[in-house]
């Protein structure tokens, strides 16, 4: 009798966890600076999920109409996942936030968040790398104000060294 064949197995393939929109924390009810500090932790959350999926749905919520930084984010969405692309890696962590500054006129607030993000790159539609995303860290200092009762991010600005 002759032995049957050996079947080689089969090799598990990765999965990916599915990517899910963040959660509007309770805390962006307050038009005060808890509620700010809330607001620009999410509205940075909302950044990365956009960055991961291309989903802008989020985005465009929170996005003022005067936003430079939020109108670059969505074009930059649009032209990758429009095209099928993707961006993968540059994983991003972020440090305490702290409001830096105040304008009780407009209630708005400057939210300093310290960030680090790691090498990504950008892929076309084949998965072809297009670009190598730097590795970056820094402060962003976002300027969050309320807009008809809901937090809205006006600016983002970066730089190397913190504003406090």
């Amino acid at each position: 009798m002759n032995p049957s064949p050996s079947v080689p197995e089969a090799t598990p393939t990765p999965t990916e966890e599915p990517i899910t929109a963040p959660e509007r924390p309770a805390e962006m009810e307050r038009m005060d600076e808890v509620g700010a500090v809330a607001a620009a932790e999410y509205f940075l959350a909302v950044e990365e999920y956009v960055f991961r999926t291309g989903d802008l749905q989020q985005w465009d919520k929170i996005s003022l109409a005067d936003c430079g930084f939020c109108q670059n984010k969505r074009d930059a969405a649009v032209r990758v996942y429009g095209s099928g692309g993707r961006y993968v890696g540059a994983e991003t962590t972020t440090g305490e936030p702290a409001v830096v500054g105040h304008d009780p006129a407009l209630n708005g607030y400057a939210v300093e968040i310290e960030y680090s993000a790691g090498p990504g790159q950008e892929l076309d539609a084949a998965g072809e790398v297009v670009a190598d995303l730097a590795v970056g860290h820094g402060f962003l200092v976002l300027d969050v104000m309320p807009v008809n009762g809901e937090w809205g991010l006006l600016s983002v600005a970066g730089s190397e060294k913190s504003a406090s």
